[in-house]
């Protein structure tokens, strides 16, 4: 028997990505939060971003690291399941990322591996210059380097989060769970 991998609490964690992205407009115009905005200026944007990079760092590596150990148990057992089929389809209409160095074919599979061996992330910003105030895009830079080779690539967070719930939806369709746990 291998970990018990629990999609409900994946899920949960993604559309937490999807609420905070959706909410982070609202939220930084409300509160007027921006690096250079008065009375709060730096201090509020610094404590938001903090917490915010927090939040989606932590929501993350749960996800990638659940899903990449999902991807592995079911490879290990299950011959039938394609998973390049499997990531086209989950992605299909929408774009997870884009890559901005480096050599990657930037999958859901390498998306998880990205965020699991990144060692520098940031968010991405927008800015609103007509009502000042900063935002979180969506956006999530990760950089790393690859057999000494350096990579950066920026998921949108919320396509991300999407194909990630429709990569899980397919594979729950497509495994017999009890055939391959034995049971």
């Amino acid at each position: 028997m291998t970990h018990s991998i629990d999609f409900k609490e994946i899920e949960e964690k993604l559309f937490l990505i999807q609420q905070i992205k959706l909410g982070s407009r609202v939220y930084c115009e409300e509160r007027g939060i921006g690096r250079k905005i008065k009375p709060y200026g730096e201090g509020a944007w610094s404590d938001y971003s903090y917490q915010l990079q927090s939040f989606i760092s932590r929501y993350s590596i749960e996800c990638a690291v659940k899903t990449r150990m999902v991807q592995d148990f079911v490879s290990e057992r299950s011959s039938s399941i394609d998973f390049g089929v499997i990531d086209k389809e989950s992605c299909e209409g929408s774009s997870i990322g884009a890559v901005h160095s480096g050599i990657v074919n930037l999958t859901i599979r390498e998306s998880c591996n990205k965020i699991i061996h990144a060692t520098k992330v940031e968010l991405a910003w927008a800015e609103d210059k007509k009502k000042r105030f900063e935002y979180w895009s969506g956006g999530y830079h990760l950089r790393g380097f690859q057999s000494k080779k350096a990579w950066h690539i920026e998921l949108d967070m919320q396509n991300w989060a999407i194909a990630l719930e429709n990569f899980h939806q397919i594979i729950d369709e497509q495994v017999d769970w009890e055939m391959l746990y034995g049971l």
